[in-house]
């Protein structure tokens, strides 16, 4: 940190780390809220928590339907087999517009369905998919500018 004087440290140490929280099937981001909330709460002093809900409404029954009052939303579907998704190009292109709109985040924290959307949108960062992905929003947006991650 050299070049760089006690204000800005302490402005660089007290800055809060933005974390994109995705919820389970069939739930919302207000349920991931209140699951976590029972959570030690010195784990977030550190931390700013992002919830976006999902965009799609739940097309069944919730398993939490008798706990916590709608609505439930999913990132996307599967078959039983879990061999054929529908709407996932969909749900990335709205995270990917999200975390663009609302970033950069420093970090990701995913329940179930969301678990799974964290761990491909970080491997396609990795992996320098975005080329990728950034491709896809080209085709299916109008803009002459592909949107950044940061």
């Amino acid at each position: 940190m050299d070049g760089v004087n006690g204000l800005e440290k302490k402005e660089m140490n007290s800055k809060k780390l933005k974390v994109l929280c995705l919820h389970g099937f069939r739930t919302g981001g207000s349920f991931l809220r209140k699951q976590i909330g029972k959570w030690d709460p010195s784990i977030f002093q550190d931390f700013h928590l992002d919830f976006p809900g999902g965009i799609f409404l739940a097309g069944g029954k919730s398993d939490i339907e008798d706990i916590y009052p709608p609505p439930y939303f999913e990132w996307f579907q599967f078959n039983k087999e879990f061999t054929e998704y529908t709407n996932l190009e969909e749900c990335i292109l709205y995270l990917c517009d999200y975390m663009t709109k609302n970033g950069p985040f420093d970090g990701m924290l995913g329940f179930s369905q969301g678990a799974t959307l964290s761990a491909l949108l970080i491997s396609y960062q990795a992996k320098d998919w975005r080329i990728r992905i950034l491709t896809f929003l080209l085709k299916t947006q109008t803009t002459n500018h592909p949107p950044s991650w940061r």
